[in-house]
């Protein structure tokens, strides 16, 4: 079935001032980063000089159809903040995470609400400097804290072809069902990209994560 699953950021906003949010009219057609294209079972993003090798068979979600999501997120967002702020106008712009990629092996789920097993990729605007290993540990710690689950593999720093990444696995239960996750984070292009697995056992979790040896930056 489906579960929804909140981001690790627990897709928190924060006021961008006056500046263009950068919709096109409508804010119907995906554009900048959340226009990759999917060929097959490669990913591609050059907004985020990001090219995923996902696995094969495996059904990824149209960039127009996360993009109503984050759209609908980010409506969500801007409500809260006017709320809280009402004095900054209706034209203020926010930067919300954005869920760049969603697939899983059902083809079930919109980025928001998952199919297992499935992987989703988010990027949010951030430095290179704000990928450190004390921070990320704190976020995941927190993150399973609040949800229940169970730290299974600590957080640690690996590379892929010499592009640093930062990964935890946490382990928790939903209406009977075994969740295996991970969450992993790296920087590409002014955006940190978290992405994150969902598994129903510690070995489909190994096996989906061994594709991010796919992944590749060209801006290395």
């Amino acid at each position: 079935g489906l579960k929804e699953a909140a981001p690790p950021e627990e897709r928190g906003a924060k006021s961008a001032g006056s500046e263009s949010s950068g919709d096109t009219e409508g804010g119907d057609v995906p554009f900048g980063i959340e226009a990759g294209s999917v060929t097959g079972n490669i990913y591609k993003n050059d907004a985020l000089s990001l090219t995923y090798e996902f696995p094969k068979g495996w059904i990824a979600a149209a960039p127009e159809r996360l993009h109503v999501q984050n759209k609908r997120l980010e409506a969500a967002a801007k409500a809260t903040i006017l709320q809280q702020h009402p004095e900054m106008g209706a034209n203020v712009a926010i930067m919300t995470p954005k869920t760049v990629f969603y697939a899983s092996q059902r083809g079930e789920g919109d980025g928001q609400r998952v199919s297992m097993p499935c992987i989703r990729i988010i990027a949010t605007p951030g430095r290179e400097e704000g990928l450190r290993l004390e921070t990320f540990q704190q976020l995941t710690q927190a993150v399973a804290a609040g949800s229940g689950a169970k730290i299974i593999l600590p957080a640690s720093e690996f590379l892929v072809k010499d592009h640093r990444f930062l990964r935890t696995d946490v382990e928790s239960e939903s209406g009977g069902t075994r969740i295996d996750r991970a969450f992993v984070q790296t920087f590409s292009e002014d955006y940190i990209l978290t992405i994150e697995i969902f598994a129903s056992s510690p070995e489909e979790l190994r096996q989906i994560a061994s594709s991010l040896q796919a992944m590749t930056f060209t801006e290395d």
